[in-house]
């Protein structure tokens, strides 16, 4: 079934009976009145993440960024607090997921890359002392 856009007047096939726009117009209306998420909103969004992926809550993260004192674990890149949301990442183990703390982006990837095991590091290690 085939309906004509009363925005931009182009056909479009019907896939919700309940939309008289065409996906691409009504999807710009939904962005154009889209509220922005409330600090709050942010926070429990963020909690839920945290639980679903890492199995801790956002106290538990705050309490982390605290006992690591805003700082990366490795490199000890200091994260912005005022900044009212954290930029540093969970590393957990992928085996356990055991959370062992908290790194900056770049951290983060490198041990991914490097296969998140000690085989990978000690390779990394000897490449770059030369052995």
């Amino acid at each position: 079934m085939d309906r004509t856009c009363p925005k931009c007047q182009e056909d479009y096939e019907v896939v919700y009976l309940t939309h008289s726009y065409c996906p691409p117009c009504m999807n710009a209306y939904k962005r154009a009145n889209r509220k922005p998420l409330t600090k709050e909103q942010k926070r429990k969004r963020r909690n839920l993440a945290y639980q679903y992926k890492y199995g801790i809550t956002i106290d538990r993260y705050e309490q982390l960024l605290e006992d690591q004192e805003y700082t990366c674990k490795l490199c000890d890149h200091v994260d912005d607090p005022s900044s009212g949301l954290s930029r540093l990442a969970v590393d957990h183990c992928h085996d356990t997921g055991q959370v062992r703390g908290l790194l900056c982006s770049n951290c983060n990837t490198a041990i991914g890359k490097l296969g998140d095991n000690i085989e990978g590091l000690t390779r990394a290690l000897n490449y770059l002392k030369g052995d």
